[in-house]
């Protein structure tokens, strides 16, 4: 039987293709459902194609597509069975490498090279898991706390500032600011990022491209993203404002930003009163709190049958 669980979720995207470039390269795309528990998830997805090999446009096109049939027909599979989690991030892995391959071999049909980032963060229940390749970025923000970027940057620069031969003030002004060391279709050797951890409903997503972030301070996103937690404006109206504001400061490349909000009301007081305590064990008891929450969640699920 299903559980009454409302999810509410908000969200805002916003593109554009940057002043003097004549294609946008950047894609996205966001699926909401439901598992066969009736717990709602969302999927979102942000790829940007490398236009210096040709064809950014088509590898990103290509592996937002496969991603989207990979959704179609597997994401629903492992959200029927009961603990889908177990699963989500194995087959996840294995889409990223799939999509590699494709890439690679399509490059070496037409003597081409297709390059592509990509970025897909799930949420589902109060975890998120994300695996990324490339320079895209994904944000996080509570309710209360300051931004903090979940994803890390695939570039040499990058690599050069957690190797402490680059500060971070001489890496925004690099002339191999934008060298990507890892993406999607260029190598059959493939590093992708993988993050998982828990979320707090209410709390804030950003997923945007390179074209985006590179033209705000993060304090200054923090800034904009605070009014978003104030409720001043909707999020579609911040993906506006973002990329609006990054236009004026001379964006010349592809700018894409989606926002994703969880607005979660539980069926019960009881169900509400859990999830707090459960999201309490996991932050202030590190230690004792995983094995707290486990307990938690198992004599919930009892409860509810």
């Amino acid at each position: 039987m299903k559980k009454t669980v409302a999810v509410n979720w908000q969200y805002g995207t916003f593109t554009h293709s940057g002043w003097y470039q004549a294609d946008n390269e950047d894609r996205s795309l966001l699926r909401i459902g439901t598992s066969e528990q009736g717990d709602p998830y969302a999927v979102a997805i942000i790829a940007d194609g490398m236009g210096g090999y040709g064809s950014g446009a088509e590898a990103s096109e290509l592996a937002l597509t496969m991603t989207k049939e990979w959704m179609d027909h597997v994401l629903p599979i492992v959200f029927a069975k009961e603990n889908p989690l177990d699963e989500l991030d194995h087959i996840l892995g294995l889409l990223f490498h799939r999509i590699n391959e494709h890439l690679v071999q399509t490059g070496v049909n037409n003597e081409s090279k297709l390059g592509t980032t990509l970025s897909i963060l799930i949420l589902y229940k109060e975890v998120y898991l994300l695996h990324h390749t490339g320079d895209c970025r994904i944000y996080y923000r509570k309710q209360t706390g300051r931004i903090q970027q979940l994803t890390e940057d695939q570039t040499w620069v990058a690599e050069q500032v957690r190797l402490k031969k680059l500060s971070p003030l001489q890496a925004v002004k690099h002339p191999n600011r934008s060298v990507l060391l890892h993406c999607l279709g260029i190598n059959p050797q493939l590093s992708v990022f993988r993050k998982k951890g828990y979320y707090d409903p209410y709390s804030l997503f950003m997923l945007c491209s390179d074209g985006l972030y590179t033209r705000f301070r993060e304090d200054e996103l923090d800034r904009l993203l605070l009014i978003v937690g104030r409720g001043q404006l909707d999020l579609p109206d911040i993906c506006s404002e973002l990329v609006n504001q990054a236009l004026s400061r001379g964006a010349n490349d592809n700018l894409t930003v989606m926002l994703l909000r969880p607005m979660t009301v539980y069926s019960t007081e009881k169900e509400r009163l859990v999830r707090q305590l459960n999201s309490f064990y996991r932050e202030k008891l590190p230690e004792t709190g995983k094995k707290m929450a486990s307990d938690l969640n198992e004599w919930v699920r009892k409860w509810r049958k």
